[in-house]
């Protein structure tokens, strides 16, 4: 917009120093001339009014561009964000499912294990009450045969 200002601006004022050249070297009387600058002043000042209503125009509708640029942006962000909220719940969703089914599986692994180890346990203890009993056997009989010796 700058640009277009700027080129503008050397225009009108390129083109006010080239009318103003015109009437000061044109042989007419100083009424003629006056008029003449008068009408190119008018000239030039309608001119600018147009200029200016262009500049606001394109003013007006540069920013409903932007307004509009900015809403589609605004959708568009909201529309990305909610995607990626969902996807998130679907994938903290399933995380959730696959942590209950590891803690189940761990679950059932280690009541298999504490079975296991309380099988071991009662075995061992039936073996050792065993082996106590021979002992106190052999032990009762080293007594008898101590006995009688003495």
């Amino acid at each position: 917009m700058s640009k277009s200002g700027g080129f503008l601006l050397g225009a009108f004022i390129g083109a006010s120093a080239a009318a103003v050249t015109a009437l000061l070297f044109a042989p007419k009387s100083g009424k003629e001339l006056r008029e003449d600058l008068a009408r190119e002043a008018d000239r030039y000042k309608e001119q600018l009014s147009e200029y200016g209503e262009i500049a606001r125009a394109k003013g007006v509708e540069f920013a409903e561009v932007a307004k509009t640029s900015t809403q589609d942006i605004r959708i568009n962000l909201k529309e990305q964000a909610g995607q990626l909220k969902e996807q998130v719940s679907k994938q903290a969703e399933q995380l959730k499912e696959q942590v209950a089914v590891q803690t189940e599986n761990l679950k059932g692994q280690f009541n298999e294990t504490v079975d296991k180890v309380k099988g071991n346990f009662a075995k061992h203890k039936e073996e050792s009450a065993e082996v106590v009993a021979e002992l106190a056997e052999d032990v009762k009989e080293k007594a008898e045969e101590v006995k009688e010796e003495a």
